[in-house]
């Protein structure tokens, strides 16, 4: 204990790590006086802001120093800053200016919808802590710098769509992901479904219905930013910036025409299949099986049926990169 103490040199922090079963924590940091002492007494030139940080220490790569790291770097701006241990979901923003969330694309997501529920615009800070974390990881790539951006999100139902959603099999293999096995081995939990779900395999077959037409098919992938499942990417063409959902669609529903679409998202190929059908849209419904679930950013969203449509408002959204030397940037 007298350890762990001296690693986190903060009493809240500390009380996270005893407790990461606790939902709420408010502790106030901030003020010119901790500034000063962390700073050595340099002046911040900002304008102080009410920060609120949502944590979720059971992300897949989640660790104290990053929640300590970045703590230390709102408070030496000069910030008020709370800290939650627990679901962005269930915040009250009504006195925030800015968020930071620490976490995967789950958490991620939960923030953008306890953001878009807000009648102000409130920026995002996403400090990815997750096991994939598609949307930092396109932020990265498009955002160089660490500037904000001004992006559109999806909604799948009710539920916010961040970057991707899916029918088929890759929403039945994170239907019946075990998370246990996923805090143990990471994603390689994924690949143990996946084979599962090759051994058992079953075809079913969903009604699309976009621009006034529609059509049958085994799978269907939507993306409304540019990864999927890592660094790889079935729609290179999306952006989240933009307020179009670009969709491919697996017509056959054999074993062998999947196994062909995966070899071709890992080598970047998807659009020399033949046995898929490439659109785009700003929106879609998608019918099925009544127990059939539909996947969002990873995460099960519900089931059949669904309709997608891009939400028109933006939002404010930046990576906070956490350096080697534990300084953000």
């Amino acid at each position: 204990m007298r350890a762990l103490w001296k690693r986190v040199k903060n009493p809240c922090l500390l009380f996270m790590a005893w407790r990461p079963d606790l939902q709420v924590l408010r502790p106030i940091y901030g003020g010119r006086r901790e500034a000063n002492a962390l700073q050595g007494g340099e002046q911040s030139a900002c304008k102080p802001k009410h920060v609120q940080i949502c944590a979720n220490p059971q992300a897949g790569s989640f660790r104290f120093s990053r929640l300590q790291a970045v703590t230390a770097h709102l408070v030496s701006q000069g910030h008020h800053v709370f800290i939650t241990n627990g679901h962005p979901s269930r915040l009250s923003l009504d006195k925030v200016d800015e968020l930071v969330v620490i976490g995967g694309d789950g958490t991620v997501r939960e923030a953008v919808a306890a953001i878009c529920g807000q009648q102000k615009p409130i920026p995002l800070h996403i400090v990815p802590a997750g096991t994939i974390n598609l949307l930092a990881r396109e932020l990265a790539e498009q955002v160089p710098g660490g500037a904000f951006a001004l992006c559109h999100v999806a909604r799948a139902n009710t539920h916010i769509m961040t970057t991707c959603l899916s029918v088929g099999p890759d929403a039945a293999i994170i239907a019946t992901l075990s998370e246990a096995l996923k805090r143990k081995i990471g994603r390689f939990a994924y690949g143990v479904a996946a084979v599962r779900l090759l051994w058992f395999w079953r075809e079913t077959r969903y009604r699309v219905k976009v621009d006034g037409k529609s059509f049958d098919c085994a799978a269907l992938y939507v993306a409304k930013g540019r990864y999927y499942a890592g660094p790889w990417s079935f729609a290179p063409q999306a952006d989240i910036r933009g307020a179009s959902l670009h969709a491919v669609a697996l017509l056959s529903g054999r074993r062998r025409n999947y196994l062909l679409f995966l070899a071709a998202l890992v080598l970047g190929r998807v659009e020399k299949l033949k046995s898929v059908l490439r659109f785009h849209c700003d929106q879609l419904e998608i019918e099925g099986p009544q127990a059939s679930a539909y996947q969002i950013d990873g995460d099960i969203g519900g089931v059949m049926p669904v309709r997608v449509t891009v939400d028109p408002g933006k939002i404010e959204l930046r990576l906070l990169q956490v350096t080697g030397t534990g300084k953000p940037k």
